[in-house]
């Protein structure tokens, strides 16, 4: 079906497109099969659809040549197959990214999701190749083990100080790192305006993304270890950790008892001067959904407990702690 994936922006993340194309072989099975068929087909299969997801392919179906086309159903078998193989994989990584999820809410690297840019899967790679942060002294020492400095070349009176990044390194502490670092340059503001910065003096692409991941690495450093207010620009509007567990388990399609216990397990990482900003986006959330008809059930059962942990810790701190 030559030009067909041409058609859909992302074609693999949606269902309707593959669903029409596994259904119908070819330009001509699709014209034949016709509209009401194949809406009939997606039904039965509960695939959602529009009516005119199919007429763009019927569409685009009535102006392919269909005398070009060369061995046909065996380039629709070999592909599907290799679609089911994918979706296999899919389906395993979502097991494994809920897993993950588990692990991260046991440890204070979760507060690395009040960052824009920072997801779950990239906070728990963080997580798993750091290991715990009192191991570290400094940020220099994660740097450091990551390798994220130049090398050195000495040899009597030649001294080259800024030489490429060194070889003998943790390589996949370097890549976490990197890759976290691409995320902010994309998503969050603050470096944002500093990747555009490097890259209007001329800087190398790769250079300004090390840059960021040196940066980082202090930004993470004191966001875990430390309990106290953090004053950096990155949280002057922080995400909320609790909204982004919550969105995360809802797209991976998690259960509800296994949702709320990393929700509370959750809770219990977070730092004093951040509770308050999360029970207010959970008041606000749990506001918001009480009036539509999609998911209010399940919010509804769900982010009371949460909001009421929240709250409690709150007292607790304040009665614990000499602070406003």
């Amino acid at each position: 079906m030559p030009g067909y994936a041409n058609l859909f922006d992302r074609l693999f993340e949606r269902q309707t497109p593959l669903a029409i194309a596994r259904y119908c072989e070819s330009p001509a099975k699709l014209i034949e099969v016709g509209q009401d068929r194949i809406s009939q087909h997606l039904r039965n299969n509960k695939i959602g659809h529009q009516v005119r997801t199919i007429g763009k392919a019927l569409a685009w179906a009535r102006l392919v040549d269909c005398g070009t086309i060369e061995d046909g159903p065996m380039h629709h078998a070999i592909w599907t197959d290799l679609h089911e193989l994918y979706q296999c994989f899919r389906a395993q990584i979502t097991v494994l990214e809920g897993q993950l999820a588990g692990d991260l809410v046991q440890t204070p690297y979760v507060r690395l999701l009040a960052i824009s840019g920072i997801n779950v899967v990239t906070a728990a790679d963080l997580a798993a190749e750091m290991g715990p942060i009192t191991r570290y002294a400094n940020a220099n020492a994660i740097t450091g083990r990551a390798g994220l400095y130049p090398s050195r070349y000495q040899s009597d009176r030649t001294d080259h100080d800024s030489g490429p990044i060194i070889r003998q390194a943790n390589r996949r502490l370097r890549c976490a790192l990197m890759r976290i670092a691409e995320n902010l340059a994309c998503h969050s503001a603050y470096y944002r305006s500093q990747a555009e910065a490097d890259l209007a003096q001329g800087m190398d692409r790769r250079a300004s993304r090390v840059k960021i991941a040196n940066r980082f690495s202090r930004l993470a450093l004191a966001c875990v270890a430390g309990d106290e207010p953090m004053r950096h620009p990155c949280f002057r509007q922080p995400d909320s950790i609790i909204e982004k567990l919550r969105e995360f388990h809802h797209v991976h399609e998690t259960s509800l008892d296994q949702l709320l216990v990393d929700l509370n397990a959750a809770v219990q990482q977070l730092p004093y001067n951040t509770c308050g900003h999360e029970a207010e986006v959970v008041a606000k959330v749990l506001s918001q959904n009480t009036h539509r008809r999609r998911n209010c059930v399940a919010v509804g059962e769900l982010l009371p407990a949460v909001l009421a942990r929240l709250n409690t810790r709150i007292t607790k701190e304040d009665q614990n702690r000499d602070r406003p």
